[in-house]
């Protein structure tokens, strides 16, 4: 071996400088700490490892893998949770793409509405981003199927929406046909609950035949909620009559005679509990929104101040539809036509 390999060799197998040996220690040191951390919050597993080295009895470990089995459990249904709020802050839309036309009693009915591929397209996507899958199991018993969408994160939690109907009947089509078209009709529903979403603008659908008649449209269940919650926090008069009128407008929009009965004896209930009397909502006036009272006063005002208008007059034109709070027919008051050049 010659000087310059036995020096490359020496170089090799030097010790460890001070500094050296100090960063080793310091990354066995992190080592030891992550270890540490990890024993310091245990888990049902990390516990059941070390009653299985101790030779627990098969007791204790029977209860340790039950403990595991919720914790993973509960693990799981949490992820869910995230995955289904990331999914739906998405605002995904289903658009409608489809026309269905009719014959009843009464005439022709025609209506618009999404079809199974369409509402698929606009969901599935999204749900394998956020780890989520769905399948359909059906079952039938005589002329009734039952379809059941289920909806699965990847770490194994499930939940089910399910829908039963009889057979669609209308037209010529035979069971088979029949059966198929209930299974199309409650599998894009069952798909739609299961995600918590709705068809946009939503009037009718084409399951007419599983029920025998046409499903009447109605408010959304979220407008029926956000409506219970105003109704809820009403805390005066004018308030409470906002939200009535907002709800009134809603059901008639689309004919939804049912909610609006259910809706305005929430009204009336929450004007009792208000010392209202029992006649207020025909008493009084829709209250004029605030917000649309600060846009109009702008133009009030230089109505009266060109001496166009007096503030009777605007008042009085405001209230052949609108009650008036003194706050507001006061700040109407107080405007003054301008003083005219000398």
């Amino acid at each position: 071996m010659n000087a310059k390999t036995e020096t490359a060799v020496l170089e090799r197998e030097k010790p460890e400088t001070p500094s050296g040996m100090a960063m080793s220690q310091n990354l066995i040191a992190g080592t030891r700490a992550d270890v540490m951390a990890q024993s310091m919050a245990p888990t049902p597993m990390t516990m059941l490892d070390a009653a299985v080295r101790q030779g627990v009895s098969i007791e204790t470990l029977d209860k340790l893998m039950a403990l595991q089995e919720r914790w993973e459990a509960n693990e799981a249904r949490k992820a869910f949770s995230a995955a289904m709020a990331d999914f739906r802050a998405e605002n995904i839309t289903v658009q409608k793409n489809k026309t269905a036309k009719f014959k009843t009693d009464k005439g022709t009915t025609q209506y618009d509405y999404a079809t199974l591929d369409v509402v698929c397209e606009a969901i599935v996507g999204s749900l394998s981003k956020h780890g989520l899958s769905h399948h359909w199991e059906t079952k039938q018993s005589g002329d009734q199927v039952t379809v059941t969408c289920h909806v699965t994160h990847r770490m194994g939690h499930r939940e089910s929406t399910s829908l039963t109907s009889g057979l669609d009947q209308t037209g010529s089509k035979n069971k088979i046909q029949a059966l198929g078209s209930a299974v199309r009709y409650l599998e894009r529903y069952t798909l739609l609950a299961a995600t918590g979403l709705a068809v946009k603008d939503k009037e009718d659908d084409d399951g007419h035949g599983t029920e025998g008649t046409t499903p009447p449209p109605t408010i959304t269940d979220n407008q029926r909620a956000d409506f219970d919650a105003a109704i809820d926090a009403a805390a005066d008069e004018d308030g409470l009559m906002r939200t009535y009128q907002s709800l009134k407008t809603a059901c008639e929009a689309v004919n939804d005679e049912a909610s609006f009965k259910a809706l305005k004896a929430k009204v009336k209930a929450k004007g009792k509990a208000l010392g209202l009397p029992d006649d207020f909502l025909r008493a009084k006036k829709p209250a004029y929104n605030t917000g649309d009272f600060e846009v109009n006063f702008a133009a009030w005002r230089k109505a009266i101040e060109s001496g166009k208008r007096t503030p009777d007059d605007i008042i009085n034109m405001i209230q052949t539809k609108h009650s008036l709070t003194e706050e507001q027919q006061k700040k109407i008051r107080g405007v003054k036509p301008a003083a005219k050049a000398a």
